[in-house]
């Protein structure tokens, strides 16, 4: 899912019984592939059943959270995966304006309610 082979992915998933194992940070394969962009590998997580809502054990964030990439974006909130986690200081609107992702974070403003614009991080922000 990291390199973005989604094809081997597909052959792993057909034996794989967790699709939510983690490695030593707590990312998930959905989690990595979110992150790294790669569509096809998203979208074939989701179909197999991967979490949408897990969160990584060092940022607490979700797979929301880690994209910065339109497609990917769009493919995650086609399943309603907004949603705040304690412990998580930043929304996923607060992460895409961080690392200037200005076209993921008009697709959280349109994909999502409004009140989202007035959330605060953990340092009231």
């Amino acid at each position: 899912a990291y390199n973005g082979h989604h094809q081997a992915l597909e052959v792993l998933l057909q034996s794989l019984v967790d699709l939510d194992i983690r490695d030593e940070k707590g990312r998930t394969a959905l989690d990595l592939a979110a992150f790294k962009g790669h569509t096809e590998c998203v979208e074939a997580l989701i179909n197999q059943g991967a979490s949408i809502f897990v969160k990584d054990n060092v940022t607490k964030r979700t797979p929301l959270h880690a994209s910065g990439n339109e497609n990917c974006i769009e493919v995650l909130l086609e399943q309603k995966c907004f949603r705040t986690f304690i412990g998580n200081p930043f929304t996923p609107l607060h992460c895409a304006i961080i690392n200037d992702h200005e076209n993921c974070a008009s697709l959280l403003l349109g994909a999502i309610d409004s009140s989202i614009v007035n959330c605060r991080d953990d340092k009231g922000r």
